[in-house]
């Protein structure tokens, strides 16, 4: 997917917490980014990297309405997860680089990061 057609998306306001609510994996991917563009700045990487992380349990959680796996790696599923550990990269640096299913994420040793598309390279997401 390009990010000309992610944005396309309109997203409802995000709603309070309510597990009736459920949308599409397009529409939480979305809100994810829209989640990670509205928080305030990260102090460091390891800030950014956990916020990343949590957020995308906490979206799932909230509006996805599929249960979690206890071993998500071996199932196909239309839920996102964070990125497994041995996908998460510590950099000399201070950084990471997080390789997920359908993403780069590059987190810099002051806390801003950038989310690519792994295939196109395209930038998604870049919070300084």
């Amino acid at each position: 997917m390009k990010l000309e057609d992610l944005n396309k998306i309109k997203i409802p306001p995000i709603p309070p917490r309510d597990c009736s609510v459920h949308y599409d994996k397009i529409i939480r991917l979305k809100i994810y980014l829209e989640l990670l563009k509205s928080a305030e700045n990260f102090a460091n990487g390891d800030e950014a990297l956990e916020f990343i992380q949590e957020t995308i349990e906490i979206v799932e959680d909230y509006y996805s309405g599929i249960p979690k796996e206890i071993n998500p790696a071996q199932i196909k599923s239309h839920r996102m997860y964070k990125a497994f550990d041995d996908n998460i990269e510590k950099r000399k640096s201070g950084g990471y680089i997080i390789i997920t299913k359908g993403n780069v994420i590059e987190i810099e040793e002051n806390g801003s990061f950038r989310i690519k598309d792994r295939k196109s390279g395209e930038i998604w997401l870049e919070k300084k």
